[in-house]
């Protein structure tokens, strides 16, 4: 990522620190992603669980693999996949504040052996060449300014016959007209995403890098539902986001993020956008 990015990023984080902790999930897995709903995930906790049982099982993850988290935030889905499949986990993440928790809530569950936790941009990684089994992206992506990159370093530090899983926003197409980019962007700008990508997109950038096979699915729909309650949460509290911003007792990007959360749905009703998880095999 560019340094201005960065930046954008870890302000965006910092800022929001408060709506992401407690205003989705507090469980030992703190989730800040969305939830997966199925027959066996009806509620929004079990939602948000499946959602890392759903990529597990998808990229095939076993006992004893090395498993890189690209984008770690609170560690979540690093002490998950440690505690409930057995691996060893890497968290990368740029924001340092979130790296020196995710290190104390290792120790505090007992999980310093089988997780570790660096301050690395994940496009760009201290990582020796062929090093994971698995690569693990969580609505993580679309933070990058450029997915190119991202790619091509996922795929150099993963194994042969290694796999990227990655859950993220895919834009329908490019462009848009420009009411419909002026949606987009409203929510895109208010989580310090710069763009997302096509499906088209994604799938030169992983052709691109090296890997051999590139399969996209679609769980728009099965996601909805949460969605809807980030929505229905937003609309409840924008009062207090416009109100405080006025009165200049909320910092800038908490109010954006409400605006966005609101968009973000706005947005996906419009059908500007979908939810995809991409897996990735390197020959």
């Amino acid at each position: 990522m560019s340094k201005n990015q960065h930046k954008a990023v870890i302000r965006y984080y910092e800022e929001t620190d408060w709506d992401h902790r407690y205003v989705w999930h507090r469980g030992p897995y703190q989730a800040a992603h969305f939830g997966i709903y199925d027959e066996t995930a009806r509620n929004h906790k079990a939602a948000l669980l499946n959602t890392n049982e759903v990529m597990s099982r998808i990229s095939g993850i076993t006992p004893g693999m090395q498993v890189l988290d690209a984008g770690c935030g609170w560690g979540g889905g690093s002490f998950w996949l440690a505690k409930e499949k057995k691996v060893k986990v890497i968290g990368v993440n740029i924001t340092g504040y979130q790296i020196n928790e995710c290190k104390d809530k290792a120790k505090r569950l007992g999980l310093q052996k089988e997780c570790n936790f660096i301050e690395s941009d994940y496009c760009d990684t201290p990582f020796a060449d062929e090093q994971f089994d698995v690569v693990w992206s969580c609505e993580s992506l679309c933070h990058a300014a450029n997915k190119r990159d991202f790619y091509k370093e996922a795929f150099r530090i993963l194994k042969p016959g290694g796999k990227l899983i990655v859950a993220d926003y895919h834009r329908e197409k490019r462009p848009f007209n420009k009411e419909e980019e002026k949606l987009l962007h409203k929510w895109l700008d208010g989580w310090a995403c710069m763009d997302i990508d096509t499906s088209e997109e994604h799938h030169h950038h992983a052709s691109a890098a090296g890997f051999a096979t590139v399969q996209q699915h679609d769980f728009s729909s099965q996601v909805e539902i949460s969605l809807k309650n980030l929505y229905e949460h937003a609309a409840r509290w924008s009062w207090i986001g416009t109100l405080g911003s006025s009165l200049r007792l909320l910092k800038p990007y908490r109010n954006k993020n409400v605006k966005g959360s609101k968009a973000m749905y706005q947005s996906y009703k419009a059908g500007l956008w979908r939810y995809v998880l991409s897996l990735c095999q390197k020959r």
